[in-house]
């Protein structure tokens, strides 16, 4: 097991009472437990936001600091946030298209988002009304999370991958939105266009 320093930075002595820090106090909290995990992995995390700590934030921002931030498009934030995206598609092909095969059902699922993202989503979001059907909803969902349509090809490679294959599908470029790469569509007017074009 890996030794820890539990020394308290000096700053939590004078901590006590005020509500300004009470958050800072809670999260060295968070981490003096997360030294006690038996997982290492958690260890290591605690360990991490300890020492941050202990430097009194200094000018490092906490998740660049623990690891979750960083540049280019395997940061484990983006990674996260497109896990998310490819699961969210994944269960409304699973619910609401259970019988169309991953071709069909990433056609239908592209057409669908594009008409909502043109129709009713500007009011939805303006109102905070969460609609209660899908497609609608899950779109909803989506676009409150900063994700736009995805062309159909994108779509198709999320339903292609099995449930249990974890790493998302990743754009292209650094925007969340993508389109295909040269000679990955079977279809070539799919590549020229933008997802929610005019056909």
């Amino acid at each position: 097991m890996t030794k820890h320093t539990t020394a308290r930075p000096a700053w939590a002595e004078a901590a006590a009472g005020d509500p300004d820090l009470a958050p800072a106090l809670d999260l060295l909290k968070l981490a003096e437990s997360g030294l006690l995990c038996r997982h290492a992995g958690a260890q290591r995390i605690a360990s991490r936001l300890l020492r941050w700590l202990e430097m009194d934030g200094a000018d490092v921002p906490l998740d660049v600091f623990i690891g979750l931030a960083g540049t280019g498009q395997r940061a484990a934030r983006q990674r996260m946030r497109l896990g998310t995206r490819d699961a969210l598609i994944r269960r409304l092909a699973q619910t609401t298209y259970p019988t169309l095969n991953y071709k069909a059902g990433g056609d239908k699922i592209a057409r669908s988002w594009c008409r909502y993202a043109a129709g009713d989503l500007r009011r939805d979001l303006a109102s905070g009304t969460v609609p209660h059907r899908e497609p609608a909803q899950t779109f909803f969902s989506l676009a409150r999370r900063g994700h736009e349509p995805l062309s159909k090809h994108t779509i198709r490679k999320i339903l292609a991958r099995q449930a249990d294959h974890l790493n998302p599908v990743e754009p292209a470029s650094g925007k969340d939105e993508n389109f295909p790469e040269r000679g990955a569509s079977d279809d070539e007017d799919d590549k020229a266009k933008a997802p929610c074009s005019s056909r």
